[in-house]
């Protein structure tokens, strides 16, 4: 990591907004070996398509990529500071909100040109075992006519982590920190966040609701879920 974490500042923003974003979580060069592991494993063939739901049925119409689960015992080495962030931040979660978080999951995922993730919540239905989304992109020189971008509705009715209701921003228009042109505004109830190498970002997985815009170049990333 580039820089020491705000813990306060983000748990802040967990609880207030239901998310917070880190970039530069990762160097260009560890993302670009993640990146070759990659693609190594898809040579291989141990990627398969993405399924939906409990029972990971392959459906086109909703979600279209490839993944391959990791290890939790075994995760991969360029993985590390990943992992050793998932382990501190379980920490911090259960020791300021009580969450009773107990393991963690993760899978490289490959969105291909044509490739989406229509508008979901990260909980099977009847199920509410993953509590914090953790994505972490891994794509170099990335533009906006790429597409790609993760899309967060949120909806200040429903509650944060610790039980409280959100915070309503005083505007819809409101930047929040970003680099350069990538600026990270709201827009109608949702903000469209750009998968930037590096960029990390870390969400309320029962009701987030959220979705990948329609891509047009391969777009790398691993995402996970704290567990109960």
């Amino acid at each position: 990591m580039a820089t020491a974490i705000d813990w306060s500042r983000r748990l802040a923003s967990l609880e207030g907004r239901g998310f917070f974003i880190l970039d530069d979580f990762l160097s260009s060069e560890k993302c670009e070996g993640l990146i070759h592991d990659f693609d190594l494993r898809r040579q291989r063939g141990d990627f398969q398509d993405a399924g939906v739901g409990a029972s990971a049925e392959v459906q086109s119409k909703i979600r279209q990529s490839e993944l391959i689960w990791l290890d939790p015992a075994h995760p991969p080495e360029a993985s590390g500071e990943l992992i050793s962030f998932v382990h501190d931040l379980q920490t911090r979660l259960n020791q300021n909100f009580y969450m009773g978080l107990k393991d963690w999951e993760a899978f490289y995922s490959v969105y291909r040109p044509g490739s989406y993730y229509r508008r979901h919540v990260d909980n099977f239905k009847g199920k509410n075992r993953r509590i914090i989304t953790f994505i972490l992109y891994l794509n170099q020189h990335w533009e906006k006519s790429k597409g790609g971008e993760l899309r967060i509705y949120w909806d200040p009715r429903k509650s944060s982590p610790s039980g409280t209701q959100a915070t309503i921003p005083e505007s819809m228009e409101e930047t929040l920190s970003g680099k350069g042109n990538d600026m990270l505004k709201w827009q109608e109830c949702f903000l469209d966040v750009e998968p930037l190498a590096g960029r990390l970002v870390v969400f309320y997985a029962p009701d987030l609701e959220h979705e990948v815009l329609p891509c047009h170049s391969d777009r790398y990333c691993i995402t996970g879920w704290l567990r109960r």
